[in-house]
């Protein structure tokens, strides 16, 4: 059951993350439903399977990585873009770099786990990832 001084802060806009925020939102809450924030450093959700497509211009930016205030646009989650500069358990407060501050009564960290590259020589210093995004998008 929620009350009006409960809300949920979800710690990261990947898959797990929104799809947390995003179910949440749909459930029949007694009461009054609670506060459901979305944080994630990033404006844009990536979908990384379909980079290939993008690179041979099979789709365009926004199919790949739609922006998070878009995709939560008829829902009831907020979206904060900020990084995570301390969470306090005990007070029940997560602290953003640059001061501003969230009550939470409920925590999600949906973080993925890295990849186990064990085995694989020069992993650490040449890698060539895709992600995170960061071309400008026209």
């Amino acid at each position: 059951m929620a009350d009006q001084s409960q809300s949920i802060v979800i710690l990261g806009g990947g898959f797990g993350g929104l799809y947390a925020a995003l179910r949440l939102s749909q459930f029949t809450w007694q009461g009054n439903p609670p506060t459901i924030t979305l944080v994630d450093h990033r404006d844009r959700f990536l979908f990384l399977p379909l980079l290939y497509e993008l690179v041979t211009a099979e789709l365009e930016a926004w199919e790949i990585a739609p922006a998070y205030p878009e995709l939560l646009a008829d829902t009831q989650v907020q979206f904060c873009q900020a990084e995570v500069e301390a969470i306090d358990l005990k007070a029940e407060r997560v602290k953003l770099v640059g001061g501003r501050s969230y009550p939470t009564s409920a925590w999600s960290w949906p973080w993925g786990e890295p990849l186990p590259w064990i085995g694989s020589l020069g992993w650490q210093t040449t890698p060539w990832p895709f992600a995170p995004w960061r071309m400008p998008i026209a």
